[in-house]
């Protein structure tokens, strides 16, 4: 039988959501660890922390491709792109939040120690939002394809070509499968809705941050399928704990999708 789940008593509770699992100390959190406990850590920073990150990435990483790119072909763009944005943001993320709580960096990673069975638990929930996501929304995306007038959408499309290149495709598969999943969960999952998480109840935090993390892929298809998938890894991480699940999570999402890609270009 699943233990119930507990609270820490917090003398300041009426100015914070009413949420019995919103832990006030962080050894608090980090003892309720192995015993079924879900927990949530105010951290010491803001959602605008959130906003500005996101676009201090945004504007180093166009900084960066148009040095770079400079005298690259068209073709190399979108590879380089990919391989610039997320090293980019997982930077800027970590340095902001040492900048922020210099003693409190491994609050990013949530309240709970990281364990090899969250990599089997990430693995796991990750093909199965795969699946679930592709299955339950197969109509409307298959709707929005149709509307395009194409078998994908541009991004897709500029990936499956990449793909077929045996330098680029290495280069778009491994910041897809590697980078990607630690950036963006160390952006909208540690900072994003962690900060969230100090003014909103649950549900709410975990709606926007979805909803952040939909819209930031710039595309209607990549929108209606990410959105709900935003909101699945951002409750995985609220109720294991650890960050490594959502990372773990994230990776297997994009390592089938990837994979699925590089056979329909072949």
């Amino acid at each position: 039988m699943e233990e119930p789940e507990r609270s820490v008593p917090d003398p300041q509770a009426h100015d914070r959501p009413s949420d019995p699992l919103f832990l006030t100390d962080h050894s608090a959190a980090m003892s309720a660890e192995g015993k079924g406990v879900t927990v949530a850590v105010p951290v010491p920073w803001r959602w605008w922390d959130a906003v500005i990150v996101f676009i201090l990435a945004q504007v180093a990483t166009a900084a960066l491709l148009a040095v770079i790119a400079g005298g690259a072909g068209q073709r190399a763009v979108l590879p380089l792109a990919v391989a610039l944005t997320h090293p980019t943001l997982i930077a800027l993320t970590l340095l902001w939040v040492r900048s922020r709580a210099p003693h409190q960096l491994g609050r990013i990673l949530g309240p709970v120690r990281a364990h090899s069975r969250d990599l089997l638990v990430g693995a796991g929930a990750g093909l199965g939002a795969f699946v679930l996501a592709n299955l339950a929304l197969g109509s409307i995306i298959q709707l929005i394809v149709g509307r395009a007038g194409s078998e994908l959408p541009a991004v897709q499309e500029g990936l499956q070509e990449a793909l077929r290149d045996p330098v680029a495709g290495l280069t778009v598969a491994g910041a897809a499968v590697l980078l990607a999943p630690i950036g963006e969960e160390l952006f909208f999952r540690g900072l994003l809705f962690q900060a969230l998480r100090r003014s909103l109840r649950l549900w709410p935090a975990i709606v926007v941050s979805g909803l952040a993390f939909g819209l930031s892929h710039l595309e209607l298809l990549a929108f209606v399928l990410l959105f709900p998938v935003g909101m699945y890894f951002a409750w995985l991480f609220h109720r294991r704990g650890s960050l490594l699940v959502p990372v773990a999570a994230h990776a297997t999402f994009n390592l089938v999708g990837v994979a699925l890609l590089r056979l329909g270009s072949s």
